[in-house]
């Protein structure tokens, strides 16, 4: 029999949510050997799933906004193997409890059960270790590698203990973990581009089609976290019919003590491409918004690249740099100003049609290169800013002075530099600042926005 949704009067299930079940059953979730494999199962009312775990541990964040999570994958019953892997459990976080409805096979009717939510955490926490450890100890796996792959499972152990240290914080009063965002594109063809996206080691690689109207929505969406101290940001891979959706809270306007102002909550959900789980962290506000920012301003440089010569087309390039340029959500970024919200009523400039975007390294023939490897020389620079003489001379010094092991002092000395450049020139170049290096303390080893 196959299984389907239970036809689930919604209405009705939507009443029970927040009601309070007489009797809360312990989770029946282990990783146990079976025919010589390891795998996670569950057992509900003497029915045995064979599951899949990272939709399991999605299922923490499946409520009503997200109830796509709330979907298990399962790859066998009572050790029988299905045709149909979705449809037989299915789960929806009531922020009271976690309610499952599961397909019984024998009545061909559903089942439901209620679950506590901190022990339904400790339970998955404590069952994706275990089956962790067994895999990586060389343990064989009830799983083909294509719909399971052991860093989607190491990403969920790591992302278990860091929730269970910020909820731990939380209900202490301390200071939670506070991360850091990675939000890096990587070279693609065609209109399809790979964003490297994560928190410290706990990332991964997703992929979205990038067209000028998905360019301006994704722009206008990150600017209003500026208005309303929340932002979802959607990245559709046309491909597949799916998008990866990042959702961004700002702490300053929801919580107070240690999950203070400066810092951001950010939760990743993945395409099902991706075979990888929901991720969340606490960042540093400034540091999470700049990431996104500049991420996406990088994967435009990376738009008008031939595939085939590696030639620069850099009229395509600046369409879609400013499709996402804005000068409102820069406000953000200014030092000292990132809490300085803008007025719904306020009028402000929207967009600003760059020209160029300018780069300076530590080079001393070619410091300072535009899109295209253009070399901004004494002549361009005097027609661009009118007195940069005084800049350039310093600049050309701070070249002379590179040396492999630099130092923080030579970093901040050519960012300073850099700072200064970019009030001279017009508002209609761009600057960034990178010192390329394998130095995990280098803070521009990433390309960096140089604003006022």
């Amino acid at each position: 029999m196959k299984p389907h949704y239970f036809g689930i009067d919604f209405e009705k299930y939507h009443q029970e949510l927040h009601a309070e079940p007489e009797m809360q059953t312990p989770l029946g979730l282990s990783c146990r050997e079976e025919n010589g494999s390891y795998g996670v199962w569950l057992e509900v009312d003497d029915i045995r799933f064979l599951v899949n775990p990272i939709d399991f541990f999605n299922t923490i964040f499946a409520d009503d906004e997200n109830d796509t999570y709330g979907d298990v994958s399962v790859y066998e019953v009572n050790g029988k193997k299905v045709e149909e892997s979705l449809g037989w459990v299915w789960v929806l976080d009531s922020r009271v409890v976690y309610i499952m409805t599961v397909f019984d096979p024998r009545t061909e009717k559903p089942i439901k059960a209620y679950y506590h939510k901190d022990s339904y955490f400790k339970a998955i926490k404590t069952v994706l270790t275990e089956f962790y450890e067994k895999w990586t100890d060389g343990n064989p796996v009830n799983y083909d590698e294509k719909v399971l792959k052991v860093d989607a499972v190491r990403n969920c152990v790591e992302q278990l203990r860091i929730m269970a240290s910020n909820w731990y914080a939380v209900k202490k009063d301390v200071k939670p973990v506070i991360e850091r965002l990675v939000f890096e594109p990587e070279e693609m063809y065609g209109h399809d581009r790979g964003f490297v996206v994560g928190f410290g080691d706990r990332k991964y690689t997703f992929y979205t089609t990038n067209y000028n109207e998905e360019m301006e929505s994704v722009r206008h969406d990150l600017e209003g976290l500026t208005y309303d101290f929340r932002a979802v940001l959607s990245f559709p891979y046309e491909v597949l019919g799916e998008e990866t959706k990042m959702v961004l809270r700002d702490n300053s306007h929801y919580c107070d003590g240690p999950i203070h102002k400066y810092c951001m909550s950010v939760t990743i959900y993945p395409n099902g491409y991706s075979g990888m789980p929901v991720l969340t962290g606490l960042c540093d506000s400034q540091q999470a918004a700049r990431a996104i920012y500049e991420g996406l301003l990088q994967m435009a440089l990376l738009h008008g690249k031939d595939s085939v010569s590696g030639k620069k087309n850099k009229h395509d390039i600046l369409v879609a740099y400013n499709r996402y340029k804005s000068p409102i959500f820069e406000i953000n970024l200014k030092q000292d100003e990132y809490y300085r919200r803008v007025d719904s009523y306020e009028c402000l400039e929207r967009q600003t049609h760059i020209k160029d975007v300018l780069t300076l390294r530590p080079d001393r023939d070619s410091f300072l290169t535009g899109i295209d490897g253009t070399l901004y020389n004494d002549v361009m620079l005097e027609r661009l800013c009118g007195q940069p003489a005084q800049v350039e001379e310093s600049l050309v010094q701070w070249c002379k002075d590179f040396v492999p092991g630099f130092d923080d002092n030579y970093l901040q000395r050519g960012y300073e530099l850099a700072r200064k450049l970019r009030n001279l020139l017009p508002k209609e170049y761009d600057v960034w600042y990178h010192i390329p290096s394998d130095d995990s303390n280098n803070a521009f080893s990433k390309p960096t926005l140089v604003i006022e």
